[in-house]
C-alpha cells in the first residue's frame, strides 16, 4: 500500500497530466480492494474459457497468475507508455476480481464490482527506449497456475490469446465451468447436453432460456428468410418448416413466451395462405365428378401440396383437417377402384365400367381408371371383330357402337361400326323387301293389284330398290285397277260434305297421280288434276269459314287449310291467285293469334274408325 502510494506521488511529482489525474480516480476505486490484498494475496482460483481444437474449453486452476504474480498494472486511458510510465502505473490484484479477458483487440480488461478497467502484466521487458500498447503489453502475458480439472483431457493452459478469459471464483466449480464453456460455445447441442449432464444444476434455468432463446432466434431468422423470398419467388416451404420447427422447440423449452406465441401464429396464418388454393382444388375436384368433367390433377395436386404442408407443422389443425377431407376422397376411389380392378380380373368387363361410372371422365388424369376403361374397350373391340367374321352384322354392330363409347377417337371400332351398319343395314333392307314382296304377292293373288302396288311402292327408297322387278310386273294392273276405283270414289264422294269425302276423294286422286306416273296416260292426268282441284276449292272454302270466326279465333285451322288448299293447287293453279290474296288478308292477325310459342299435340290412341269426326270436332273447337 505504501508502495502503490509513493508511486503515486511520485507521477503526481513528475508527470502533471490528464492520465494522473484519471489513474488517481481509479486508484481510488480500487483502493478498497487494495487494503484487502495488502500484504500477502489470497491465490486466486480462476475458470480459464478459451478455444481449444473441439471447441469452446475450460480448465480450472488454482493461484492463478500471470508472468508468476497476482499483480497487474492500471493502463486505463494510456495509449502508450515506455519503462518509466509503466512503473509509475497503479497497481491492482486479482484477488477480488470479478473476471480478466484480453478482448478482440488484445487489450486485457479486469471486471472489479461491475467496471471493466484496462490492465497490463507485471514483469514486462522494454528493449531500449521502447514504448509498448497495452495490447502489446498484454503480448507478454503468460497465464499460470495449478490445474484442477479441465474440460478436455489434456488440460493444458492455453496461450493468453484475444477472446480468452479468466473468471474468478472462491473455489473450483464444475458445475459453473460447463455452464460457462457451453455459454461460450452457445450452440444448440451443447446447451442440450449441458442440460443432459447436469439436470439439477442452478444454472439449469439460465441454460434453458439461453436454449430457447437460440431456437427462437433462428425461428425468426428462418421466417424473416421465407418472407423475403416469397414476395419475389415461390415460397419456400424448407425455410418455413425450419421456422416452424424451431419456434415449437422454443415453445416446449419456454412454454408461455408470448414472442415464440406470436411467431407460431404468424407461420399459423402463413400456412392458411397457402391452403386456400387447396381447399379451391377440392372443390373444383368435387364439382368436377359431380358434372362428370376433369379434375382428378387437382385433387392429387393438393394431396401432394397439403403433405408439404403438414410437414411445416404437423400439429395445425387446418392443415390436418384438410388433409383428412383429401384421404377420404381418395379412398373412395380407391375403394371403388379396387373393386373394378376385381371385375377385370374376372373378366366382367361392363360391370367394371359401370361401376366406375361416376370417376369415367379422370380417365386421361388417372392411368388405373384408363386401365380398366381399355380393358373394356379391347374386349368389345374383339368382339366386334368376332361377330364381323361370322357375318352376325346385328351384333357387331352393338359391339363396335360400345367400344365407340368408350374410345371415341378410335378409327379402328368406327371403321369397323361403319362395316357392320352397312352389312346390317343391307340384310334389314333385304328382309324387308323380301317381307314386302310376300305381302304384295298376297294382295295379288286375291286381285287387290292397287294394295299389292302400294306395298311395294310404301318402302323406303333403298328397299324399293330391291323390288323395282315386282313392281313393274305389278304397274299394267296397278294402273288399271287404280283408275277404276278412283272412278267409283269420285261418283260416290263428290261433292265433298264431310271428312270421309275428303279423305276418299284425296285418296282417289292420289292413286290417279300414282298411275300417271306410271303410265302417262294425258286423260289419267286430267282425272286427277280435276280431283285435287276439288280438294283445292274444298280447303279454301273451309279457310275462309274459319277466317270468318269471331276475334280471329279461327285463323290457325284457317291457315293450315290454306297451305292445304295451295298443296294441291300446285300444278292446275285453278285458285292460286283466291289463295294468295286470302294470306296476304290475314297474315298479320295469323302472326299476332296464331304462332304459338308452346306447341301441344295431341293423340288419339282409338283408331280412325273408332273416332269419327274426332278432328272435325278438336277444329270446331279452336
Amino acid at each position: 500500500m505504501r508502495k502503490s502510494f509513493l508511486s503515486l506521488l511520485s507521477g503526481f511529482r513528475f508527470h502533471r497530466t490528464r492520465v494522473f489525474f484519471r489513474q488517481f480516480f481509479i486508484f481510488s476505486l480500487f483502493v478498497a480492494a487494495a487494503i484487502s490484498a495488502y500484504g500477502k494475496a489470497a491465490p486466486a482460483t480462476a475458470i480459464v474459457l478459451f478455444d481449444g481444437p473441439q471447441g469452446a474449453a475450460y480448465i480450472q486452476i488454482s493461484g492463478a497468475m500471470l508472468n508468476g504474480k497476482a499483480e497487474l498494472r492500471i493502463c486505463d486511458g494510456v495509449a502508450k507508455f515506455d519503462k518509466r510510465a509503466y512503473d509509475n502505473l497503479l497497481r491492482t490484484q486479482l484477488t477480488g476480481a470479478a473476471s480478466l479477458e484480453r478482448d478482440a483487440s488484445g487489450v486485457l480488461n479486469l471486471t472489479v464490482d461491475g467496471k471493466q478497467i484496462c490492465v497490463v502484466p507485471s514483469s514486462l521487458k522494454f528493449d531500449k527506449n521502447a514504448e509498448l500498447t497495452p495490447a502489446q503489453a498484454a503480448d507478454q502475458a503468460v497465464i499460470q497456475g495449478v490445474p484442477v480439472s479441465a474440460s478436455s483431457t489434456e488440460g493444458v493452459l492455453p496461450e493468453f490469446k484475444p477472446g480468452v478469459r479468466l473468471v474468478f471464483v472462491p473455489a473450483p466449480d464444475a458445475d459453473l465451468a460447463e455452464y460457462l464453456r457451453t455459454q461460450r460455445a452457445n450452440s444448440a447441442a451443447e446447451w442440450q447436453d449441458f442440460l443432459r449432464r447436469f439436470p439439477t444444476s442452478a444454472h439449469a434455468a439460465e441454460a434453458r432460456s439461453a436454449l430457447a432463446d437460440l431456437h427462437q432466434r433462428a425461428a425468426e431468422a428462418a421466417f424473416a428468410r421465407y418472407q423475403d423470398q416469397s414476395s419475389t419467388h415461390k415460397a419456400d416451404l424448407a425455410l418455413l418448416k425450419q421456422a416452424s420447427s424451431q419456434a415449437q422447440i422454443a415453445a416446449r423449452i419456454a412454454p408461455g413466451s408470448r414472442p415464440v406465441a406470436n411467431l407460431l401464429e404468424s407461420i399459423g396464418r402463413e400456412l392458411d395462405r397457402l391452403l386456400e388454393p387447396d381447399r379451391t382444388s377440392l372443390q373444383a375436384y368435387r364439382q368436377a365428378l359431380q358434372n362428370h368433367g376433369a379434375g382428378y390433377a387437382r385433387l392429387v395436386a393438393a394431396r401432394q401440396h397439403v403433405a408439404q404442408l403438414i410437414e411445416v407443422r404437423p400439429d395445425y389443425v387446418p392443415v390436418i383437417n384438410l388433409q383428412r377431407d383429401i384421404a377420404g376422397e381418395e379412398q373412395k376411389l380407391e375403394s371403388i377402384l379396387a373393386n373394378a380392378e376385381a371385375l377385370v380380373a374376372g373378366r366382367r368387363y361392363d360391370d367394371a365400367v359401370a361401376s366406375l361410372e361416376p370417376y369415367s371422365s379422370f380417365a386421361g388424369e388417372a392411368p388405373r381408371i384408363e386401365a380398366v376403361l381399355d380393358a373394356d374397350y379391347g374386349y368389345h373391340l374383339s368382339q366386334g371383330k368376332a361377330f364381323l367374321e361370322h357375318q352376325d352384322w346385328d351384333a357387331a354392330t352393338r359391339e363396335f357402337r360400345r367400344a365407340l363409347v368408350l374410345r371415341k377417337d378410335s378409327r379402328e371400332a368406327a371403321n369397323g361400326l361403319n362395316q357392320a351398319e352397312t352389312q346390317l343395314a343391307a340384310a334389314q333392307n333385304q328382309r324387308a323387301a323380301n317381307l314386302a314382296v310376300l305381302q304384295s304377292d298376297e294382295f295379288a293373288g286375291k286381285g287387290d293389284f292397287i294394295e299389292a302396288y302400294n306395298t311395294l311402292v310404301a318402302l323406303p327408297e333403298t328397299q324399293r330398290a330391291l323390288v323395282a322387278p315386282q313392281m313393274a310386273a305389278l304397274s299394267r294392273n296397278y294402273v288399271t285397277a287404280a283408275s277404276r276405283r278412283a272412278q267409283k270414289l269420285q261418283e260416290t264422294h263428290l261433292p265433298i260434305k264431310s271428312r270421309a269425302d275428303e279423305d276418299a276423294i284425296r285418296q282417289a286422286g292420289e292413286m290417279l297421280d300414282r298411275a300417271n306416273a306410271i303410265a302417262g296416260d294425258p286423260a289419267l292426268k286430267l282425272k286427277r288434276d280435276f280431283l285435287f282441284g276439288k280438294l283445292s276449292s274444298f280447303y279454301l272454302d273451309q279457310a275462309k269459314k274459319h277466317f270468318d270466326k269471331p276475334v280471329g279465333s279461327g285463323v290457325g285451322i284457317g291457315w293450315l287449310f290454306l297451305q292445304e288448299a295451295q298443296r294441291y293447287d300446285a300444278d292446275i293453279g285453278m285458285i292460286k291467285d283466291q289463295v294468295k290474296d286470302l294470306m296476304a288478308a290475314n297474315a298479320n292477325i295469323y302472326q299476332r293469334r296464331a304462332r304459338l310459342s308452346v306447341g301441344i299435340v295431341i293423340r288419339d290412341q282409338t283408331s280412325r274408325q273408332g273416332s269419327v269426326g274426332f278432328a272435325d270436332q278438336m277444329a270446331d273447337a279452336v
